[in-house]
């Protein structure tokens, strides 16, 4: 990983950072860099690259953003809570399966995964996101099975999360997800 560009910011870079951070928002998407510092498309597309390659932005997938605090260090590494970005990759969304039951304290097993069940999307996806050393693996389920929800809170974040009777229910109905099975099990 190169070492972060700490040479001045331009206008334009420290207004869309200054501004995310004032809102308390450290992820964020192309559309909302164009609310906070305007122009055109392929400018604020620019904008994100620069930020990108100075290292004050982390490209989490096409036009999804985490801004780098100053906490990263030169190095321009960090850490965040991989519950915190979930919010801002698919809707409605639940933590779920594995994850969930290492939440709860049912398994001292931690996953390399985070589990998130969903109603929209493909019957399974994964984004993996390197430079965290995090993986997401999106289960759908159909509407009728997505309910028995809560909503906690996650270094200042409101993120939701299945309850501990759905938790149960869910690896019931699909233990290739709870570390029961190994992933190519049918």
């Amino acid at each position: 990983m190169s070492n972060r560009d700490i040479r001045t910011l331009g206008d334009a870079e420290a207004c869309l950072l200054l501004t995310r951070a004032s809102q308390d928002k450290q992820v964020f998407t192309t559309d909302d860099a164009q609310r906070a510092v305007g122009g055109a498309r392929h400018r604020i597309n620019k904008l994100l690259a620069r930020l990108s390659d100075k290292r004050w932005v982390l490209r989490l997938r096409r036009g999804l953003y985490l801004i780098l605090p100053f906490e990263a260090g030169v190095e321009g590494t960090y850490s965040v809570h991989p519950f915190r970005i979930v919010p801002h990759l698919t809707t409605p969304y639940a933590i779920a399966y594995w994850t969930a039951l290492h939440h709860y304290g049912y398994t001292e097993q931690i996953p390399g995964t985070i589990f998130v069940a969903t109603t929209a999307g493909p019957a399974s996806a994964e984004l993996t996101i390197e430079e965290l050393g995090l993986t997401y693996r999106f289960v759908t389920l159909v509407p009728y099975k997505f309910f028995g929800h809560r909503r906690i809170w996650i270094e200042g974040q409101e993120v939701t999360l299945t309850d501990r009777a759905k938790t149960i229910v869910d690896c019931l109905d699909h233990p290739e997800y709870c570390g029961c099975y190994p992933s190519n099990h049918e």
